[in-house]
């Protein structure tokens, strides 16, 4: 709304600059002396507008690409080394990783939900109970939508193209991780309890999940020639 208020000021006042026709029937008029002076002013407003405009624009550009550096970091120095490392040990790409941590996160949820789910089962009240079953059904179905999307994208993607995650779900992965700055704080300001650990996991896990879905599976020809190697050395041993 500011950014569209200074971009209208802006172009009016520099339209109105520019053409200094109204500045001039001021001058031509006697007696507009007012009116000059309220013209002045606005024009100066505008060329202020214009110049908070622009940095306005240039300040959320900075920041954007302050917040992609670090997305960019949290993806190739602390992700993709774990990623590999557990495909290289359990043999799960990225996409099997990103739904284990859904799994994951979905069951936290469960567990942090139940005592309260409990309490409102507890005091028969069915305005509160429909309430919190509701909640819960609509955690569960965000994160099976996230699971269904990791495990339509890794069921069609072949091993030599670009991971397509990783430009398209980078708002959900700074909200996640927002989301689980908040939830550290929260926890850390509250006594320690099971439920606040398990609201802590619930993100925890789903923005793991989501920063192992923007990583790259290991290239394919890796395991390709670990087989050949494998089976030429049993031929080896067979013929001899």
């Amino acid at each position: 709304m500011v950014g569209t208020t200074g971009a209208a000021a802006c172009s009016s006042g520099c339209a109105r600059v520019a053409n200094g026709s109204d500045l001039g029937r001021d001058r031509q008029s006697p007696g507009n002396h007012s009116a000059s002076s309220l013209l002045g002013r606005q024009v100066g407003q505008a060329k202020l507008a214009c110049v908070g405009h622009g940095i306005l624009r240039k300040g959320n550009r900075l920041m954007l690409d302050q917040v992609a550096r670090a997305d960019d970091v949290l993806i190739d120095k602390v992700c993709q080394p774990l990623v590999d490392w557990i495909d290289q040990a359990a043999e799960l790409d990225c996409f099997k990783v990103a739904r284990v941590c859904t799994d994951l996160s979905a069951l936290a949820w469960i567990l942090s939900q139940a005592s309260v789910t409990a309490a409102a089962v507890g005091t028969g009240n069915l305005g509160f109970e429909f309430f919190q079953c509701a909640l819960i059904l609509l955690g569960l179905g965000s994160i099976i939508v996230l699971r269904t999307i990791f495990e339509r994208v890794g069921g069609s993607r072949g091993g030599s193209q670009a991971n397509p995650l990783r430009a398209s779900m980078f708002t959900h992965r700074v909200m996640c991780l927002l989301w689980l700055i908040g939830m550290l704080i929260k926890t850390a300001m509250t006594p320690v309890g099971f439920e606040p650990l398990a609201l802590f996991a619930v993100g925890a896990f789903a923005t793991l999940g989501v920063y192992a879905g923007a990583c790259s599976n290991r290239p394919p020809k890796r395991h390709e020639q670990r087989e050949s190697l494998w089976s030429s050395r049993t031929a080896e041993v067979r013929s001899r």
